[in-house]
């Protein structure tokens, strides 16, 4: 199996590792090729007087050093097309502690992405910037009550509304990589602080883009915006990261066969959850990450809302699409959902049950009669999401749900499945328009 190493550097004076494969460099020191990206969060830690303990500090530059390896490394190379063998040189502020969450962490790495990770870690000599004067006089103390991961999608904003609702100061933590997603993100914050005048609500936005990406998969994003979260979060003494995802894209049982393993999403799956917090535990950063709808379908989410009233009027405004960036290249708004891929999908059945469905906020309708007939690649999650509706019907959803790894807790296995039984209930109701 060939394998890829990469070297992470935090300062100019790191000694080169000598390597039989290809090894390419991460580098955050001052001249290297990706200091830029810690740029974010000295100016988040300034503009907002927060401190960082060491431990953070390495856990946000392994978040972005997997985002950047996933991103950076071919999959087209490996002996199966797809599982890459990933060897990390990094540098950590104390090698003992992390060693002793190796096994955790590769667990997690490894059912995120589908792939074999190793880290090595070494010493870190690099000195934390200085405090930017001019930024931290602009400033102010970030005092919150609750912290949640704010993507721009409809599940984020529907927790951010509660958590608003529920609390007088919310932070909204966000990643972003392209120009259009963070105006998603800012038009939203308006929405929220027009309707909650009296609420402080902020947004914390780190923009991370990789370079010269050669995979358009992002398994690995999630321990990223994890980690954002965390820093917030533990940096505020708030101690819980609300991650809001619906239950269903949670689990998220392959549709067909073709469609298991590493090509299914595990971003807030309870395994992924579960491992992410027991890192957490293992580096003593006292931070509980929840996801408060892990047993609710997107449509439940929607109507059982703290202000239903308010997401009737704003929730179009969200993007949930997966082809976020599509509309751009067709010449259409930035904010035009494809309405063909299984988010769309999952997001139109969410509004069909709760009556909000408007086929025109989609650049494709699948219900037009020349839509599913055509031979389009289009098509293919509405082909699907038929496929498992009619297939499989006579075998038990706990068989389904536990086909996608291991569940936690274990006592609510029942509850995923019963969970499960609702979510595709709710897609064949607006696919077959009952």
């Amino acid at each position: 199996m060939k394998k890829y190493t990469i070297q992470v550097k935090t300062t100019g004076n790191d000694t080169d590792i000598i390597s039989d494969t290809t090894t390419s460099f991460i580098d955050f020191s001052p001249t290297g090729n990706y200091h830029s990206i810690e740029n974010h969060l000295w100016q988040t830690r300034d503009s907002f007087h927060l401190i960082f303990p060491n431990t953070l500090i390495d856990l946000y530059r392994l978040a972005s050093s997997v985002y950047i390896a996933d991103k950076a490394t071919p999959r087209n190379t490996s002996f199966d097309k797809w599982t890459r063998d990933i060897l990390i040189y990094f540098p950590v502020h104390d090698i003992a502690v992390w060693e002793k969450n190796t096994t955790t962490l590769n667990k997690l790495l490894g059912f995120l992405t589908g792939d074999h990770w190793q880290v090595v870690f070494q010493q870190d000599n690099a000195s934390t910037p200085p405090i930017d004067n001019k930024l931290f006089k602009k400033g102010h103390n970030l005092e919150v009550e609750a912290v949640t991961l704010f993507s721009g999608g409809l599940d984020s904003f529907i927790g951010s509304v509660n958590n608003i609702v529920d609390n007088q100061s919310t932070a909204l933590v966000a990643h972003t990589d392209h120009a259009h997603i963070s105006k998603t993100q800012q038009n939203l914050l308006d929405k929220l602080k027009n309707r909650f005048p009296k609420k402080n609500i902020e947004l914390i936005q780190f923009f991370l883009q990789p370079k010269g990406s050669q995979e358009n998969t992002t398994r690995s994003r999630s321990i990223l915006f994890l980690t954002l979260g965390t820093i917030i979060a533990s940096s505020t003494k708030t101690n819980t990261l609300f991650v809001p995802e619906n239950g269903l894209i949670s689990l998220n049982v392959p549709l067909t066969y073709g469609r298991s393993g590493s090509l299914s999403t595990k971003t807030t799956h309870p395994y992924t959850i579960s491992l992410y917090n027991d890192l957490l535990k293992g580096l003593d950063i006292n931070v509980a990450v929840i996801n408060p709808f892990q047993f609710k379908t997107k449509g439940e989410m929607l109507n059982e809302s703290k202000d239903f009233e308010f997401l009737k009027n704003v929730s179009n405004e969200t993007m949930s699409c997966s082809h976020s960036t599509a509309a751009r290249w067709e010449g259409k708004p930035s904010n035009k959902h494809c309405g063909y891929c299984l988010p769309c999908l999952i997001r139109r059945a969410a509004f069909y049950r709760n009556k909000l469905d408007e086929p025109h906020h989609y650049s494709c309708d699948i219900h037009d009669a020349s839509f599913i007939s055509q031979d389009s690649d289009k098509s293919n999650d509405v082909r699907a999401i038929l496929y498992a509706l009619e297939s499989n019907k006579d075998i038990p959803a706990v068989a389904k749900v536990m086909k996608t790894g291991p569940l936690y807790p274990k006592a609510d296995i029942d509850n995923f499945a019963d969970l499960y039984k609702r979510g595709m209930d709710e897609l064949e109701k607006f696919v077959t328009q009952q």
